[in-house]
């Protein structure tokens, strides 16, 4: 079905099947070399394939939950939001980034440079390039782009680094509407990186990007209750906005969720009940969970 949706070219659709076939055995790292060469075979297809690799890299939470069946996933590659939302229900996973970037192809306007810099980025790893795209791109005034050469400025990725510029440009990108913008220009408050701290300020944002259904800052927020950071410490907030973010697939929620119920922080203690939270976790392979350990609450990082 994903080689029909490809038309079947030849390189593209054999190295599509392969990585189906790799997938399906469980052999994520090989299916993910695969896409990523057929991404190289035909780069007419970059939308569908990157969305494939993004399923690819959501398995484990595929595995783990038994949500949509593959064959349902699979046959939504023609529509990179419906995807997005697919991979959303399945839990927050590394490839979302590109569902959510790609879902922005959809949309009827010129996409050229906003498409050369992604694949630059996500695929050539050429930053230098990746920055020249992104540019040309921005100043047409195009949020997506605006959000991306943001984070590269934040990262100091094909550019020096310059922490205030990557703050002016998410929030440039954050006035267009782009959420991942917001959440970043949060952090940066939060942290005072490239502009003065204010967490109050950061908890603002948070909550705006938490109402564009972004599930890390649903977590932010819940570590500031938690260390009462711009807010009075309030652990039944804290848990509730853990279990939020939880239910959007946050594994850092989740884990902290079941901390929750293992102290009786926020919630009634109930221990069974974080057994079952930190198994989720576990069956991810995150080494909190597997080892047992508590660590202080930290909010995340810019995406």
């Amino acid at each position: 079905r994903i080689c029909s949706m490809l038309e079947d070219t030849a390189e593209a659709g054999r190295l599509t099947l392969r990585a189906l076939a790799a997938w399906e055995s469980g052999a994520e790292e090989e299916a993910t070399g695969h896409v990523r060469t057929a991404l190289r075979a035909d780069a007419r297809f970059v939308p569908a394939l990157l969305c494939l690799l993004a399923l690819v890299q959501a398995r484990p939470r595929l595995r783990k939950r038994g949500d949509p069946t593959f064959e349902e996933l699979a046959l939504r590659l023609r529509d990179a939001p419906a995807v997005e939302a697919a991979v959303t229900a399945t839990g927050e996973g590394q490839g979302q980034a590109f569902v959510r970037e790609y879902a922005e192809l959809q949309q009827q306007r010129p996409l050229g440079a906003l498409m050369r810099g992604l694949w630059a980025y996500h695929v050539e790893h050429d930053f230098a390039a990746a920055v020249a795209a992104f540019a040309s791109s921005a100043a047409a005034g195009d949020a997506c782009a605006v959000f991306n050469l943001g984070r590269c400025y934040d990262r100091g990725e094909g550019v020096a680094r310059d922490l205030v510029e990557g703050a002016r440009l998410y929030l440039k990108a954050s006035d267009l509407g782009h959420v991942s913008s917001t959440y970043n220009l949060g952090v940066c408050y939060e942290h005072g990186e490239g502009v003065e701290k204010d967490v109050p300020k950061a908890l603002q944002l948070y909550q705006r990007a938490a109402d564009g259904g972004d599930p890390s800052a649903l977590y932010n927020m819940g570590v500031c209750h938690e260390r009462g950071d711009g807010v009075p410490i309030n652990m039944v907030d804290a848990a509730r906005l853990y279990r939020l973010a939880s239910d959007l697939g946050d594994l850092s929620a989740t884990f902290n969720l079941a901390v929750c119920y293992d102290r009786g922080d926020g919630v009634p203690q109930d221990r069974s009940q974080a057994v079952e939270l930190y198994r989720q976790v576990a069956d991810t392979g995150a080494a909190d969970a597997l080892c047992g350990v508590t660590p202080s609450p930290l909010s995340f990082s810019a995406q």
